[in-house]
């Protein structure tokens, strides 16, 4: 045990690491047994010296390599050849540890300049009230931290004035008191800055996780719900008071990406590691993993009803047509299957259910969208001009000054609709059409005369213009 009073922890001690071996192995020449830096307030439980790295597993489940980076062997990026110090695999697993500390904050108001920037400090103590905020008489004064980015969130504390009024009159827990009843919620947008009767339901309403504060305690612990994933964190008062508190600590992981698992043991070889994942003998973990699997799609019922870890699983749950809500969906963003869902909500409303009524397998939800039917386009062609613009007036009329019609057939239409103003066809040249094969005794002008005779006047002709 460790502290006094209320911060008294059953604390693990022991498991030092220790190390020796040449340099191109432990990054240091180590001629004897050096105490490895980076794991200093760990307890390591196995330990494991491949050819050219270095392995251990810490009792919190936490994976650390260290050496020649080959492959990746280490858990660490390609780009990084060699690890001087323990690197944590933290796709694994990674100890949630007090995101908070030293964090921007700020609150509705201030008293006596006991600003918002107490409440991260990392001082729980909360029986000198020069180290804890403190807002002025607000209605439903509020104080906010922001993370600097998304993290999944597994719980919060909050820890409580624990002196007392110097006045005996008034009561000895008057201000712890004050704390209550409030709220704490989780945010994944700002909250904002309004200080009225109306702020806290639109804190409430901005929240993605929240929780309601009623007994009066030195340390009040708030176990957030799965795959909670929020940057910014408040505690608001539901009345019109003070808001005073120590200190409050979130523990959670950078970004949204949950951990596999704590580690169980570890072995290492030539640049490679294996590493096995504790078995889960809790019943609400097995639960837990069997839930996840059939709501990321229910055919996986199928296979897990085989094994006998899952049997009981199956007869409660069966393909998932009971399970409400979503566990695989992070910090209010969906999922890939509801999102899926989602998009495509009208067109699996006529999707039939299974057989025996079960919910469809992400197969048949996939063949289903494929084969449905397509709904009609919007489409309409676009209307052709037929006069052709410019050019295509000045193509027509060099047409029917050359042919006589602009388009082929023109004259046939207008003989068929008996027009009495047609123009006579003319060829080139101007010649009328057919002429060269007019009889002119048809035409009643006789003989024909030869060009000379065409062309020469007549002497009477020829006087009487000279008298004229």
């Amino acid at each position: 045990m460790q502290g006094e009073g209320t911060e008294r922890m059953k604390v693990k001690l022991g498991g030092e690491m220790y190390q020796a071996g040449p340099a191109n192995v432990l990054g240091k020449f180590c001629p004897k047994f050096e105490r490895v830096d980076g794991l200093d307030d760990l307890c390591i439980q196995y330990v494991a010296a491949g050819f050219t790295h270095s392995a251990c597993v810490a009792a919190t489940g936490e994976l650390f390599c260290w050496g020649n980076n080959e492959g990746g062997c280490c858990g660490a990026p390609e780009n990084i050849r060699f690890l001087n110090e323990p690197f944590n695999v933290r796709c694994l697993y990674e100890r949630p540890v007090n995101i908070a500390l030293g964090k921007p904050a700020k609150q509705s108001s201030v008293y006596s300049g006991l600003d918002a920037y107490l409440g991260v400090d990392g001082n729980t103590d909360g029986s000198d009230p020069n180290t804890c905020l403190s807002t002025q008489l607000d209605p439903q004064a509020w104080w906010e931290v922001d993370l600097g980015d998304f993290c999944v969130v597994h719980k919060i504390k909050i820890w409580n004035r624990t002196d007392s009024p110097p006045d005996p009159a008034f009561p000895e827990d008057m201000f712890q008191q004050r704390l209550f009843p409030c709220f704490l919620m989780l945010a994944q947008e700002p909250y904002s800055d309004s200080v009225d009767i109306d702020a806290l339901p639109k804190a409430l309403n901005n929240s993605v996780a929240r929780m309601k504060l009623t007994k009066c305690q030195r340390c009040t612990t708030w176990h957030v719900p799965e795959n909670i994933a929020a940057r910014y964190m408040r505690v608001q008062l539901e009345g019109m008071n003070f808001l005073h508190f120590a200190q409050v600590e979130i523990f959670g992981t950078p970004g949204i990406n949950k951990p596999v698992g704590r580690c169980g043991h570890v072995q290492a070889g030539k640049s490679v590691t294996l590493a096995t994942i504790r078995p889960l003998p809790d019943p609400k973990d097995v639960e837990k993993c069997y839930k996840r699997a059939v709501l990321a799609d229910p055919n996986n019922a199928n296979i897990l009803r085989q094994y006998e870890t899952f049997a009981l699983e199956y007869d409660k749950f069966g393909h998932g047509e009971g399970i409400k809500g979503c566990m695989i969906c992070k910090g209010g963003q969906l999922c890939e299957l509801h999102t899926l869902r989602h998009v495509y909500m009208d067109e699996l409303k006529e999707m039939p259910l299974g057989l025996g009524g079960r919910q469809p397998g992400l197969k048949e939800i996939i063949d289903f969208l494929v084969n449905a039917p397509k709904p009609p386009l919007d489409y309409e062609p676009p209307v052709r001009d037929n006069t052709g613009g410019v050019f295509g007036k000045i193509g027509k009329s060099m047409a029917k000054s050359l042919f006589g019609t602009s388009q082929p057939g023109e004259d046939e239409d207008d003989e068929a609709s008996g027009s009495k103003n047609k123009a006579k066809s003319r060829l080139p040249f101007g010649l009328p059409k057919g002429s060269a094969k007019v009889d002119p005794a048809e035409r009643g002008e006789g003989d024909l005369k030869s060009p000379d005779e065409v062309g020469a006047p007549t002497e009477a002709a020829s006087s009487d213009n000279a008298n004229t």
